[in-house]
């Protein structure tokens, strides 16, 4: 008996939808053609915004293309090996027992 309360709700509500699909109403046809033809009130500002920031950018960009670089490969390389070398120096080193077994052992007195 539920079952078919609820096949005939369905069945029911299937049929309206059909409906509004085959016969759109007044009210959604206007919906409808105010989205189709609503312009922005400010369109063309926002075109001339839009070319302003495009001319910025292209002239960003030959700048950007015209620029010398800072860094020198051959720079970078000698401070990397350096910065290398440090490590090692300290891996060499173990903070919590003192010197390696290969280190140079202190001299006291």
């Amino acid at each position: 008996d539920e079952y078919k309360k609820i096949e005939h709700q369905n069945r029911t509500l299937l049929q309206r939808m059909s409906n509004i699909m085959e016969n759109p109403s007044r009210t959604t046809d206007s919906q409808n053609n105010v989205r189709k033809f609503c312009r922005s009130l400010n369109l063309r500002q926002r075109r001339e915004n839009l070319d302003r920031i495009t001319c910025d950018n292209s002239h960003l960009l030959s700048r950007l293309q015209k620029m010398e670089p800072y860094y020198k490969v051959a720079n970078w390389e000698k401070d990397y090996k350096r910065s290398a070398k440090i490590m090692r120096h300290m891996m060499e080193f173990d903070y919590k027992s003192g010197p390696s077994p290969g280190a140079i052992p202190a001299v006291t007195k």
